[in-house]
């Protein structure tokens, strides 16, 4: 069993940018696959996005467990929030307390003017309630 986002508290978040299914070998590739779509959204640099991901995964595992990592990036010039939902299609191990592997990815972009205004949507994401996978 895998938590997911139920239907109320997902039609309550915005996501800008979904990956319904992204094939990785790696969370290193994860994150430059991603910065690949978001910047294209933001007019930032792709390799300087990638490696500012992975360098706050680094520091600050996002893994919240039941397969779920949220990671937060404040980014300068960025005019508003992005946010980016990214489920795995093959999970990757990330470190987080109870061993799971994680398969969906939330990625939480903030402009650095807007301080700690993200902490309400990490909140959001990370209180859902746990459902059973449909096997999709």
């Amino acid at each position: 069993m895998t938590a997911r986002l139920n239907s109320v508290e997902a039609s309550s978040l915005h996501f800008d940018i979904v990956i319904p299914s992204l094939i990785a070998a790696n969370r290193k590739q994860v994150l430059r696959l991603a910065a690949h779509e978001i910047a294209k959204m933001i007019g930032i640099g792709e390799r300087i996005l990638g490696e500012r991901l992975s360098d706050k995964e680094k520091e600050s595992p996002g893994a919240m467990g039941d397969g779920l990592s949220i990671t937060h990036l404040h980014i300068s010039g960025l005019q508003e929030s992005i946010n980016v939902f990214i489920r795995l299609k093959n999970p990757d191990y990330a470190g987080a307390a109870d061993n799971k592997d994680v398969d969906l990815i939330c990625l939480l972009l903030t402009p650095e003017r807007e301080g700690a205004a993200y902490l309400r949507t990490m909140a959001r994401i990370s209180d859902r309630k746990p459902t059973e996978a449909s096997g999709e």
